[in-house]
Order: C-alpha cells, then structure tokens, then sequence
C-alpha cells in the first residue's frame, strides 16, 4: 500500500526535529513528591476526625416523634344491608307475580287472586302487560345477585378485607 504524503509533511517532520524531546523540570519530582505527601496527610487527618456518632437514644427520640399510621377504614359494602332486604322483597314479588300472572290466557285460579290482591284495574292491567321473559330475566338476574352477595359475604370470610 502505498503511503501518500501531504504537502505540510516534511514541514512538521522538520519542526519536531528542531524542537528536541521535552525535559522536566529541575523540580518536577520534588513538587509532584510534596503533592503525594499533601494528599497522605489529608486523608490521615480526614481519618482520625471521624464523624461524630449519635447516641444510643437518638433512634427512639427520633421513633417517638413519628405518628403512628392510624389502621384503614374497614369497607363498606356499596349495597346496604337493608336496600339487600328490599331487593329480596321486590324479587319475592316479582317471582309471585311471575306465577300468578298468566302469559295470554288467565285461569281462573289466577284470575280469582288477582282480583284479590289487586283491586285496582290500571294497576292489574299494567302488571297483566308485562311479557312473561322479561319478568323470568329480572327474577333470574335477581336471584343471581341475591346468590353473589351471600355467598361471598357468608362463605368467603377472606374477602371482607380484601374488598373484591
């Protein structure tokens, strides 16, 4: 491979020769010596002024001055106790009317306790309207809901802390 020359070259090639190698400093080792012995000296005097160490009853002054995390709220449930108590109410009457409320056709039977139970015919006439399905879905969902909330608050003790 052949090596190119640039046009300066033999300038700087001339300039190294006439400048010579560097020499030190007549003093140079003594004053890099005196900086080794500065730096010994520091650290020895860093050494044996130690930090002064806290007492024996720092930690628990310090301890005593923090204020206990009071415990969480225990949860409360987002349904009450007693809107639980009319939800089973109304689903008990949905499922009674579901039974005696007849699809298209009335029987007697059924005709006979609803003329008891409901005296009033806006009322008996609304109820009479409401397909069969959607009352079977509302008593299903229902009875579902009723089946979550006290299996997980009855069988399940683990997750009233947890609040799932």
């Amino acid at each position: 491979m052949e090596q190119i020359e640039e046009p300066n070259e033999p300038k700087f090639k001339q300039l190294l020769r006439e400048a010579g190698a560097d020499k030190p400093a007549a003093d140079f080792t003594g004053a890099v010596m005196r900086r080794v012995e500065e730096d010994a000296a520091l650290r020895a005097l860093v050494r044996n002024s130690a930090v002064e160490a806290p007492s024996a009853a720092f930690t628990k002054h310090i301890m005593a001055q923090i204020a206990p995390v009071p415990a969480p709220a225990a949860p409360r449930p987002v349904i009450s106790r007693q809107a639980w108590y009319w939800i089973a109410a109304g689903w008990a009457v949905l499922l009674v009317a579901c039974l005696l409320v007849p699809g298209n056709e009335q029987s007697v039977l059924a005709g006979r306790i609803n003329a008891l139970l409901v005296s009033n015919d806006i009322l008996a006439g609304t109820v009479r309207e409401i397909p069969q399905p959607v009352t079977a879905t509302i008593i299903a969902l229902s009875s579902l809901l009723l089946l979550d909330y006290f299996l997980r608050n009855n069988r399940m003790p683990v997750n009233k802390t947890a609040g799932s």
